[in-house]
């Protein structure tokens, strides 16, 4: 979860990237993607809009914010060294993953453009409750806008792309070598210098990819053990002294048990010559120690709470580069027990969060009344991925990572009304005769926010998550008559009925009744044939088939209507509209419908879904031998047909509206332009067509909810040129919004 730094008015500095706020968020979501593992990205504050020209600037660091300005002159010196370590740290991983010089180049020049800073009010230190300083800056990738604005400001305060490097001498019997004299020559110029008490020399902030010669002199001042070096990050160096130089070879160490079955994570503090450090085995339970001389000896301690568990050593051998270490095995799964709390730290009762563990499978849980849940089997020493999930989307993040010793976590989300406050509201509207009136708008003002509505066949109109906490207001207006009623909430389901007009007296409706009897008589009786042709149905007239039986062969094509819980809806109700023609058809028992006539798959239709107590239905389909339909309390709007690039699409009342495009290429960048107005909205892109999204396809998502028009430039891959946009309006019947999708560049 991030914390914000800082707001800023952009409008007045000049960015690096020619398409500006946007840019920034592209190259963000790039760095975040190029130093996921080693997070150096964080040095970067995350640009979030904030409206007009106007950027919300976050860290996912979590601790006090301190202007660096804000230091005396004493502490930013020694912040300094923490900020020339952090920058340095993106050129070194660079190096350590891209192999290419010229690929190195191009993310070289990605990171100086955007380091740079407008002025140094943008360097702020995030520190945390340990003490621990870590660097951010705001306002990246901008410089002012005078003419002769300074820049590289970062790096007039500290040296880029260096490292400092330490040199070990040792003698051919493996002996440190004390107070020698060693030439080092590299940048056009030579030092000569001399080693410590620990046979060490130090080199500072040279430039990285530096090739280093370094070799000693004989009486006759000729080179003797000459050895280079290229400097790719702050390493240790060895200078062996002598002509019985051993060699090196890679090692790795396999962490396993007395079985001979691999086990991943376990913790190993490493030991040789005088290197010592403390680090986890990967999922395939490997340790890689790099280069080390042959004749070297490795000591493998196993810990547990700091305590030694087991000590294992061995010698590198010349031609082995493996070595098996049987450890004691340890619990790898257990119960854990999580408790989500809210911004102020209390329990959010009955909270929802998704967890999703490294092998991608996602499960759902359910606080209790005190915020907390348990989880069996729970992977140990694994990043396990935490959502809230609020209004049926998962929030606020957090990676945790549990163990044998750590099986308890606080996670942070956000606290929300419990299910008692509102209440699911069942309007029902009857004829002066209590007949239910169909299609018929129902208005519903609930406290400032408002709501609408159609009923559906048998006149109930539903709305779902009404405030109880304030005043429900039902408005209702036909045939030029307005009614206005207060619904008082009657538990978590509250039904209400609303009669239009009055009911007209029976023997009124008989005396109507022989009158018009009696007045057709004289005028049409004299005219009856009984030998004229039957009556014919033309093309646009509803046909309802309520005892329909499928076929096994079956001939046109099959909807099946299924709930959020697949159970079948025999009551569900679908309306095809086929160029002119309209068919109306009911349900079996099964929830299937067939269209005996809808054979060609060339074609394309539109069909209108509706049942009792559920929100219609609207999609526009292909024509397929089978279809399943399933209908929730959200108004849902799909398009699996392509629309072709550059179409604009707007609000038709929908909660949700599924659209997909034919970018006419396989990949490339395209331009997103959507304008979501006063009432915030959700946009998700997926690659494929509408049928088939889910969250592994997502491209690309708005940041929670926004607001007010934005534009976005996003890459895109999919191997059938098709994307999917997906618009999740805020409120279910005010919302507004338009969005274009330009064709790739």
């Amino acid at each position: 979860m991030s914390q914000l730094i800082i707001t800023t008015d952009v409008s007045s500095i000049r960015p690096v990237f020619t398409e500006g706020t946007a840019e920034n968020i592209r190259r963000y979501n790039q760095l975040k993607k190029l130093f996921e593992n080693s997070k150096e990205y964080k040095v970067f504050a995350e640009p979030i809009p904030a409206g007009g020209d106007k950027v919300a600037w976050h860290t996912e660091y979590e601790g006090k914010i301190i202007p660096f300005r804000k230091l005396d002159e004493e502490d930013q010196e020694t912040a300094k060294g923490l900020l020339k370590s952090e920058v340095n740290k993106l050129y070194k991983t660079i190096i350590s993953i891209i192999d290419e010089d010229k690929n190195r180049k191009k993310l070289f020049d990605l990171i100086d453009s955007c380091i740079e800073i407008p002025d140094f009010d943008d360097i702020y230190i995030v520190q945390n409750a340990s003490g621990q300083k870590n660097f951010c800056i705001v306002r990246w990738g901008f410089i002012n806008e005078d003419f002769n604005s300074a820049k590289n400001l970062i790096a007039n305060l500290i040296p880029l792309k260096v490292a400092t490097i330490s040199f070990r001498a040792i003698k051919g019997n493996n002996k440190i070598a004390v107070n020698e004299k060693i030439f080092f020559t590299y940048d056009g110029k030579t030092q000569e210098l001399t080693t410590d008490d620990k046979g060490r020399i130090h080199l500072v902030d040279v430039k990285l990819l530096t090739t280093i010669s370094a070799y000693q002199l004989d009486k006759n001042e000729a080179k003797l053990f000459e050895q280079q070096y290229v400097i790719e990050n702050d390493f240790e160096h060895t200078f062996f002294i002598g002509n019985q130089s051993r060699p090196k070879q890679s090692v790795s160490i396999q962490t396993m048990d007395d079985n001979d079955n691999i086990l991943p994570n376990i913790t190993l503090k490493i030991q040789y010559d005088d290197v010592e450090f403390v680090t986890d085995s990967n999922l395939q339970g490997i340790i890689e120690l790099g280069d080390l001389f042959t004749e070297t000896k490795v000591i493998c301690t196993q810990l547990k709470n700091e305590e030694i568990i087991k000590n294992l050593s061995f010698e590198v051998l010349q031609g082995k580069s493996i070595y098996f270490v049987n450890i004691v095995k340890q619990k790898s799964k257990g119960t854990v027990k999580i408790r989500v709390i809210d911004e102020e730290y209390a329990s959010i009762p009955f909270a929802e969060v998704q967890v999703k563990f490294q092998d991608g499978t996602e499960k759902y849980f359910n606080a209790d009344e005190n915020g907390e849940f348990s989880i069996d089997d729970m992977p140990f020493k694994e990043d396990v991925i935490f959502r809230q999930i609020i209004n049926g989307l998962p929030q606020f993040q957090q990676i945790i990572r549990f163990s044998d010793e750590q099986r308890t976590f606080e996670f942070k989300g956000k606290k929300i009304k419990t299910p008692l406050d509102y209440t699911k509201l069942y309007v029902t509207i009857l004829n002066q005769n209590e007949e239910p009136i169909p299609n018929l708008k129902v208005q519903i003002e609930n406290g400032v926010k408002g709501y609408n509505q159609f009923t559906d066949s048998n006149g109930v109109a539903i709305f779902d998550k009404m405030d109880c906490s304030k005043k429900i207001t039902a408005i209702v207006e036909n045939k030029g008559k307005k009614k206005t009623e207060e619904i008082k909430c009657q538990g978590q389901e509250t039904k209400h009925t609303i009669k239009l007009g009055r009911k007209i007296g029976l023997w009124w409706l008989w005396l109507l009744l022989a009158l018009i009897i009696i007045a057709l008589g004289i005028i049409f009786i004299p005219k009856i044939n009984f030998n004229k042709a039957p009556i014919t149905i033309d093309s646009t007239t509803t046909v309802i088939d309520t005892t329909q039986i499928i076929p096994a062969e079956q001939k046109g094509m099959k909807f099946t209507v299924v709930n959020q819980n697949n159970e079948p809806l025999s009551n569900a109700k679908i309306v095809i509209t086929l160029g002119d023609s309209t068919i109306t058809k009911q349900a079996n028992s099964k929830g299937e419908i067939l269209f005996e006539t809808l054979t060609d798959t060339t074609l394309t239709a539109t069909a209108n879904i509706s049942a009792p107590g559920y929100t219609n239905q609207l999609l526009t389909f292909r024509v397929t031998k089978n279809k399943t339909i399933r209908l929730s309390n959200e108004s849902v709007e799909i398009s699996e047909i392509a629309l072709p690039c550059g179409t604009q699409i707007e609000s038709q009342g929908y909660h949700s509206t599924i659209k997909t495009f034919n970018m006419k290429q396989t990949s490339g960048r395209f331009k997103l332009m959507f304008n979501m107005f006063d009432i915030a909205d959700k946009l998700i892109i997926y690659k494929g067509p509408a049928g088939n999204i889910s969250n592994d396809k997502i491209i690309w998502q708005t940041n929670n909810y926004v607001r007010q028009l934005h534009n976005e430039y996003i890459d895109f891959e999919s191997n059938d040129s098709l994307i999917t946009v997906e618009i999740k309006g805020g409120d279910t019947t005010k919302t507004a919004w338009y969005f274009k999708v330009y064709c790739p560049q």
